[in-house]
């Protein structure tokens, strides 16, 4: 009786098992998987080829340049963001896979390795096109490396449709939600502008108190 009260027990956990532990599950299950695809010779990637289409102007020297230097809390998280963009930028055909977990993770295994260059230029295009058109992938992971990447992609098209919009802001520094909060709160404190920063508009910025540095950036 007791070793049936038992095993009834853990069935019921599992069935209400808490989000969190669900997400712990699932990525302990990508995290294999993405072990058993590293370790393959062949990975074949089920999905469709996008030709052209509405493709945000990214540029990867934007993200390079000397004014934007605001250190990451990840620097090889940023690496992996601009190494995408390059991808993106050098071919016209994309590859969007199916959104299934199966499929996601064999486009993370190929997105950040040498294993196969056109499949990855393919897949950086198809994945930076499903962003900007507000239709990404989802059934990855959250903390997985391709779910960090659809987020700052996702920042990367925000800014830039605030430039397409016309709107009044400065890229010295380029300050996102990923960047190191101390990092960006000294270039607050060392600028000689008037403080208009992406996410700290100008007429904030001229209304703040001399002296104190704004920290909304972060």
């Amino acid at each position: 009786m007791e070793g049936s009260s038992a095993g009834g027990g853990r069935r019921g956990c599992c069935e209400d098992a808490c989000p969190w532990e669900r997400e712990e599950a699932a990525s302990l299950a990508w995290d294999r998987r993405l072990r058993e695809l590293s370790q393959s010779d062949v990975v074949r990637l089920i999905g469709a080829s996008v030709e052209r289409g509405d493709m945000p102007p990214i540029a990867a020297e934007l993200l390079e340049c000397d004014t934007c230097r605001i250190p990451w809390a990840d620097p090889a998280r940023w690496g992996r963001l601009v190494g995408v963009i390059r991808d993106y930028l050098v071919t016209e055909t994309g590859l969007v896979v199916v959104d299934s977990p199966e499929e996601l993770a064999k486009a993370e295994v190929l997105l950040f390795s040498d294993r196969d260059v056109e499949a990855r230029r393919r897949l950086a295009r198809g994945l930076v096109g499903q962003v900007w058109r507000r239709q990404p992938p989802t059934r990855a992971p959250w903390h997985s490396r391709l779910m960090q990447l659809v987020r700052d992609i996702d920042v990367c098209c925000f800014m830039l449709r605030l430039l397409l919009s016309r709107c009044t802001i400065t890229m010295e520094p380029l300050v996102t939600p990923y960047c190191d909060v101390d990092a960006v709160a000294d270039a607050f404190r060392q600028s000689d502008s008037a403080g208009a920063f992406p996410f700290a508009p100008a007429k904030y910025a001229q209304t703040r108190p001399p002296g104190r540095p704004t920290s909304r950036a972060a």
